[in-house]
């Protein structure tokens, strides 16, 4: 089955395998989140699977895991072969790292994991460990460098991203952080990326206008939480804005509701602060700075911390 060519695609489907998490960092709003935690359900997997068929083979990207850590699925693996059996292997996680076993990595590497986006803010354990409370540095790093060497030892195309979350604690260290990670990784497939704290839509003291550039991340994603919910996007944690859930829409019934279009269409024309949750959000000023981000940038990550 091919889908009709008149229907808008998504470049990015994002499946919210498990909400909940085993660290409690300091920039993650989700620990007061009324939102149940869990893995999505099997029913929920399946109907996401059976629709993304139509077309899967337009999508750039699955990322599996969003608001939590994905790892915490047991199924995890499963997911990502049924994924991959639809065609090529495109799915890719975010995870702080610290479950990445041997044992854990290897499975991943035999599901076909396209991509591992790893976070560690930093190079020094007493930083790392005030920022992502809960896990411990040591653990961390050694399961990332263990797994690129097992990644090169299989033969496995997985690539990986190793994330610096630039905040006031840790911008100092940031060019050695990067020297450090540039001499550990493949320069012709992995990269070590460097992305400024966001908002997570929390209010930013001094700050009214979050800028009118349109979030290229709404624009060409869905996202799926784990209860099957169709939310506005990755940041629509409380879900704001509900488009149906997977037992009652279709995805692409969905991604082209005349409500959602409208919606994009007012991210392009630059009215998002019209709406109720990309007003207060500084996340889309951030990917190719504009003037509203890098004044957030210089107020809140340059400058230290005041009384």
């Amino acid at each position: 089955m091919t889908v009709e060519t008149t229907k808008a695609i998504p470049q990015a489907l994002i499946v919210d395998n498990h909400m909940g998490c085993n660290a409690s960092c300091t920039m993650c709003p989700l620990s007061g989140s009324s939102r149940g935690r869990g893995t999505m359900s099997e029913l929920h997997f399946a109907m996401i699977l059976e629709q993304a068929r139509e077309f899967y083979g337009h999508l750039g990207v699955v990322y599996l895991g969003l608001h939590g850590e994905p790892l915490l699925d047991a199924g995890l693996e499963d997911k990502m072969r049924r994924f991959n059996a639809l065609g090529q292997p495109k799915c890719v996680l975010h995870t702080n790292g610290s479950l990445l076993t041997e044992q854990r990595a290897r499975t991943l590497l035999e599901a076909g994991a396209a991509k591992l986006i790893i976070s560690l803010e930093s190079l020094d354990s007493g930083v790392y460990e005030s920022i992502r409370r809960g896990l411990k540095h040591a653990r961390v790093l050694e399961n990332i460098l263990r797994f690129l060497v097992l990644r090169d030892s299989m033969g496995s195309a997985t690539s990986v991203q190793v994330r610096f979350i630039a905040q006031r604690k840790n911008l100092a260290e940031q060019e050695r952080y990067l020297q450090f990670w540039r001499e550990k990784i493949d320069q012709g497939r992995d990269e070590v990326s460097v992305q400024a704290l966001h908002n997570y839509l929390e209010p930013l003291v001094g700050i009214t206008d979050y800028g009118a550039a349109p979030c290229d991340m709404f624009l060409t994603s869905f996202v799926v939480l784990n209860d099957g919910t169709f939310p506005l996007c990755c940041l629509d944690y409380e879900k704001a804005y509900n488009f149906g859930t997977i037992e009652t829409t279709g995805m692409l019934e969905a991604y082209n509701s005349p409500r959602l279009a409208k919606l994009r269409t007012m991210h392009r024309e630059g009215r998002r602060s019209e709406m109720k949750i990309c007003g207060r959000c500084i996340y889309p000023e951030l990917g190719e700075p504009t003037a509203t981000g890098e004044r957030y940038i210089e107020r809140f990550i340059k400058n230290p911390l005041r009384g």
